[in-house]
């Protein structure tokens, strides 16, 4: 957490708490932008959904931490496993998640976006597929994707993928979970990316919690830590 732009909230606490205070400002620059990328734009493959932004740069001020070893912020915790531990350098990104409600109270899916930080390695045009999803009647039709690159770049991030859900995808009853979401990402020329350096890729076999993906409601980060 930067004191720099935490202020006297750094100062005042200790930086888990300071986390449960949060903030994220995000600016969103149009194809190029300032971080001079060009060509990140999203899409659906078979089986998946996809909501696009082309060319997008995401402008990220410090949202600090929000979890430590009791519960999450906002009592959404998220758990992920890697799809393909033995292959960190395919064409390939599954990122496999699962979404826990730790409240007592219903918590909408369409609130929640989780994010995913990674390096391009090579700029392409990206695409999103959802393989699998218990999220509402529709399943898969209810999740959604963009894509952004990270402007300045952070440790182990220049691009990030946004994973969200339509209304129809309903809720996360109290003390309960998704399931697994399966999703996968590709470019279009299929060159692989190398995940080995990657924020949030971690190459664990079984679900466990991963607080280095991100997860943000109505806008306010109520699960993980940022890359620095």
């Amino acid at each position: 957490m930067r004191a720099s732009l935490l202020g006297a909230c750094a100062l005042a606490v200790a930086a888990s708490a300071c986390g449960r205070i949060g903030y994220d400002v995000v600016g969103l620059i149009g194809a190029g932008g300032a971080s001079g990328r060009t060509g990140v734009g999203g899409g659906s493959g078979t089986g998946g959904a996809g909501a696009s932004r082309d060319g997008n740069v995401l402008v990220v001020h410090d949202a600090g931490a929000c979890t430590d070893a009791a519960m999450p912020c906002g009592g959404v915790r998220l758990q992920y496993q890697a799809g393909d531990t033995n292959k960190p350098t395919d064409p390939w990104i599954r990122v496999q998640m699962d979404l826990f409600n730790d409240s007592t109270a219903d918590v909408s899916l369409a609130e929640l976006t989780v994010r995913y930080w990674y390096t391009i390695d090579s700029v392409a045009a990206q695409a999103f597929t959802c393989d699998t999803a218990f999220v509402g009647t529709a399943g898969c039709a209810n999740v959604t994707a963009s894509f952004a690159s990270v402007f300045p770049p952070r440790a182990g991030a220049d691009s990030v993928i946004e994973i969200g859900f339509l209304p129809a995808a309903g809720t996360i009853a109290a003390g309960a979970d998704t399931q697994a979401i399966l999703t996968r990402v590709n470019k279009a020329d299929f060159s692989a990316f190398d995940e080995t350096n990657d924020y949030s890729y971690a190459s664990w076999s079984a679900f466990a919690d991963a607080p280095r993906i991100t997860v943000y409601r109505n806008g306010t980060l109520v699960w993980g830590i940022e890359p620095p």
